[in-house]
């Protein structure tokens, strides 16, 4: 589906909404230290992993080659219970020297916004070295495992699909693609321990419905399963991060904007939107039937137009082919003289 999809009547007004809300959110001024809680978070993080705003799922381009992307350093092992499972990677950093060990089967690691722990299903390449430039590396295991595929390179995993490709993809199959590699978001809160580990959220997919709003893709939650959104996920027109709107009140009114730093997964601005607004899932559902007819509608427009050309490149050929009996049959009357005789004689 193109991303200048026309958004019927029945969604002006929430794409109204959502332009202003995200005009509000570029507007703010920085703040950091803001708290989502645990759900927003991971729906924060997976929609941005959808949106294909990190890295381990899709790799920018520029012109055809692949751009390194900006990826923070991992957390340090010791403060993560997890990341400790992780010791028999080569984790060092980005010395060149260094040769980072390929993804296990198996085997827990962390990615940005969480960890993956992929599973037999999963195409894996082995043939990446870190003295590799990442365009290298990339196009190296891409040729290896073909897109959909996962490789390490300095001690980061990072997936073969090209942004462009991913984004496209249906929201099942980033769905069946995320659960083979075993993703799982991870939400902190600073009220926890170092010693107390969160665990990892349980992608819960039955509350997430993929639209287009105001021209974007954008993925809407429903985390507490009442029928009203909760969470929106879209992107950033200027820079390509992550705008979340979200409610952050409980009372059902998208209130809150919040643009999304997609290396760290942390808030970067947070605001609260002047005009606060409802979604609720079955307005996304009309919306999203409502565009699929608009769609029916233009491919029968585009049918019709190619019938009727057709039909007047026949009418054409027919007018040719009656000209050019006629022209034969004025020729061969034309034949009937006989060039060689007198003109007195065929005056006569």
């Amino acid at each position: 589906m193109a991303t200048d999809v026309n958004i019927p009547q029945e969604g002006t007004d929430l794409n109204e909404s959502v332009r202003k809300a995200k005009e509000e959110t570029n507007e703010a001024p920085v703040k950091k230290g803001f708290q989502l809680n645990d759900k927003q978070k991971a729906a924060a993080i997976v929609g941005t992993v959808l949106l294909g705003g990190t890295a381990f799922v899709a790799i920018d381009q520029l012109e055809g080659t692949p751009i390194e992307p900006k990826v923070p350093q991992l957390p340090n092992p010791d403060s993560s219970a997890v990341l400790n499972q992780l010791s028999s990677n080569n984790m060092s950093g980005n010395d060149s020297t260094t040769v980072s060990a390929p993804p296990q089967v198996g085997q827990l690691q962390a990615v940005q916004g969480g960890t993956i722990c992929p599973g037999e299903e999963v195409q894996i390449a082995h043939t990446i070295n870190d003295e590799m430039p990442f365009s290298e590396a990339f196009s190296t295991a891409r040729e290896e495992v073909g897109p959909g595929g996962i490789f390490n390179w300095h001690g980061n995993t990072y997936n073969t699909f090209i942004k462009d490709e991913w984004t496209k993809l249906p929201l099942e199959t980033k769905q069946e693609f995320l659960s083979d590699i075993g993703f799982k978001p991870e939400v902190k809160t600073e009220t926890e321990s170092k010693e107390q580990e969160q665990e990892p959220e349980e992608l819960d997919y039955d509350n997430v419905k993929v639209t287009y709003i105001d021209g974007k893709l954008t993925y809407v939650f429903d985390t507490d399963h009442d029928g009203m959104a909760d969470v929106i996920v879209t992107t950033d027109e200027e820079d390509g991060q992550t705008i979340v709107m979200l409610d952050e009140k409980g009372d059902n009114d998208i209130d809150t904007g919040i643009l999304f730093d997609n290396a760290t997964m942390e808030p970067i601005k947070v605001t609260p939107f002047n005009d606060n607004f409802e979604v609720s899932m079955a307005d996304i559902d009309e919306i999203n039937q409502q565009i699929a007819l608009e769609e029916e509608s233009t491919i029968q427009v585009d049918t019709t137009a190619i019938t009727v050309d057709s039909m007047a490149v026949d009418s054409v050929d027919e007018t040719n082919t009656e000209e050019e009996i006629a022209l034969q049959e004025e020729t061969k009357e034309s034949d009937d003289y006989s060039h060689d005789d007198n003109v007195d004689d065929m005056v006569q």
